[in-house]
């Protein structure tokens, strides 16, 4: 790529003369920079920046080159470097001709499992460019359509987001049974709430002739249930009956409350636990507590309940514990 097309792309700007005029591959990782290479700066690291020079870089692209002084390679400062690679990426995509099939953070995550034939982009920006990097033209991928609206592309194709099965039943609030087409499986690790969405994925899979391998899915990061014993513990899935439930996309959040509600649950063991200030579409009624820090999550202790929906990354919650357990291990 030639270095004006490299700054107007990205949106950059050109800091002093360069001796080069062309860049050939591109690199996140200062030690993989080979001769003639563009190295992208994603973490505004100086060492990084001296490394990939020192490797042979002919243009470094970065949101702070101020003490960078050679004037032999092609310096492109950037105000973000997240946007500057997403420009480069929607570049690339357009370039390469390359059929985006968009998909619901659901559907997505379902998608990992059915070990497809088509290639899935990562949600993250500078692995998606990885990807499409290496990837040759006119092919399709999936995509999650939170990428896709960041990108601003007209997706190549979309499927519906909810089909129902023809036959569906409910095993408590993690596993069900469903029939469609031919298809069925019984006691299948997936809460009914989601049925719908792997039906509608597996409509377009089989319409589109898209080989695809159903297996158990693992737990899905919505509706992540994290199972306690009476000691706050985290137990393996299933072996406790209280839980905590955790959800990061707060649009689910009333779909899952009803969900829960209509399992009969004793609304007095049912909570949620939510940030301060969340706006919901719903108004509760169970407990709910807020919270401005997610660390008082422990206090929940103190309460006696069934399950607790909570809002959160399931990182955080499953990071709190961990160190909880480790400090509990040194006081003894």
């Amino acid at each position: 790529m030639r270095i004006e097309n490299l700054v107007e792309i990205t949106g950059g700007r050109l800091m002093g003369s360069a001796s080069v005029s062309r860049v050939g591959d591109i690199h996140f990782e200062a030690k993989k920079v080979l001769c003639g290479s563009l190295f992208i700066d994603l973490n505004s690291s100086q060492d990084s920046l001296h490394r990939a020079i020192e490797n042979g870089a002919y243009a470094v692209l970065s949101e702070n080159l101020d003490k960078i002084n050679d004037n032999e390679i092609a310096k492109i400062e950037v105000k973000s470097i997240e946007k500057a690679t997403l420009k480069l990426l929607r570049y690339y995509i357009i370039k390469k001709n390359l059929k985006l099939i968009a998909l619901g953070d659901i559907q997505y995550a379902l998608l990992k499992t059915l070990n497809v034939e088509y290639s899935i982009l990562p949600k993250d920006i500078s692995r998606a460019l990885k990807v499409v990097l290496k990837s040759e033209d006119n092919k399709k991928f999936f995509i999650n359509e939170k990428l896709e609206k960041l990108l601003g592309l007209k997706s190549y194709a979309r499927p519906q987001r909810e089909i129902n099965p023809s036959y569906l039943e409910s095993k408590g609030l993690f596993f069900s049974s469903f029939l469609y087409r031919d298809i069925f499986l019984k006691d299948y690790r997936l809460s009914s709430l989601f049925v719908p969405h792997l039906c509608a994925l597996i409509e377009f899979l089989e319409s589109n002739k898209v080989e695809y391998e159903l297996k158990n899915p693992p737990t899905l990061k919505n509706f992540y249930p994290l199972f306690l014993n009476s000691n706050f513990k985290i137990q393996e899935f299933g072996k406790s009956s209280s839980a905590i439930i955790i959800e990061k996309d707060g649009a689910l959040l009333k779909d899952e409350y009803d969900f829960i509600l209509k399992k009969r649950i004793d609304k007095d063991l049912f909570k949620l636990f939510l940030p301060k200030g969340l706006n919901l579409n719903f108004t509760p009624k169970v407990q709910t507590i807020t919270y401005k820090n997610f660390e008082e999550i422990l206090e929940l202790k103190k309460l006696k309940f069934r399950y607790i929906l909570a809002y959160c990354e399931v990182e955080n919650f499953e990071e709190i514990f961990k160190r909880r357990d480790k400090e509990t291990k040194t006081l003894f």
